[in-house]
């Protein structure tokens, strides 16, 4: 198929939601599935953005998503979003609040600045997989490239190898409730837990909080 946009999502200050969503209502709320194949990454990002916030929609499913760059970012809102294949590099960053499956693998910088929510990734990760995370909890089932760069808080599970650990990155021990939060989550989902999974946090040596510019002393003091 022939690109005539560019993939970066750069090129198109005018694109408005294509509108091509399915919506259904049944007796566990409504739902909404929409084809991206012949979608570009502002449209698709427009029409998510559409039924999340204008339509109040909180269950989504995104099919043929193709490896696209840059999808499902800056979602501020408590929803579900499955990604039925693969995303490519700085997909779900920036979010607050959805919980996201995808079905499929993701490139560079996933979850990148994610605030809060969950994201579950049935298979491997690229590098920079939870990058400067601030809260939630992200969830790789493969392999993972690079991890946890420079996060400050939330929780990185990986059921696969880890390739290198960001600065920051420490591995912690599994607790009980690590182990059911994961096992409700694969039982949502329906997916096959791993042989073993490893925990992630931030070990806070990057926490400066203390050390306030003069400009903000005058601020709070």
């Amino acid at each position: 198929m022939k690109i005539s946009y560019d993939a970066r999502g750069l090129a198109e200050p005018s694109a408005q939601a294509p509108r091509t969503a399915t919506v259904a209502r049944g007796d566990d709320g409504v739902t909404a599935v929409f084809d991206a194949a012949e979608l570009t990454t502002r449209q698709i990002n427009l029409e998510l953005r559409r039924l999340v916030y204008d339509e109040g929609i909180d269950d989504v499913t995104i099919l043929n998503p193709g490896a696209k760059h840059s999808l499902v970012v800056g979602i501020l809102a408590r929803c579900r979003i499955t990604i039925d294949g693969s995303l490519g590099y700085f997909g779900c960053g920036l979010i607050d609040g959805p919980e996201i499956h995808i079905k499929g693998r993701v490139g560079w910088s996933v979850a990148e600045n994610m605030m809060s929510g969950v994201v579950v990734i049935d298979k491997n990760a690229g590098s920079l997989t939870g990058a400067a995370l601030r809260g939630g909890d992200v969830v790789v089932l493969g392999d993972v490239g690079g991890l946890g760069d420079s996060m400050y808080d939330g929780a990185l599970y990986v059921g696969g190898k880890v390739t290198s650990l960001g600065v920051d990155c420490v591995e912690a021990e599994l607790t009980a409730d690590d182990d059911e939060f994961l096992a409700r989550k694969l039982r949502i989902y329906g997916i096959e837990p791993p042989a073993a999974f490893r925990k992630f946090v931030c070990g806070r040596k990057l926490w400066n909080y203390d050390n306030l510019e003069p400009a903000e002393r005058k601020l709070v003091l």
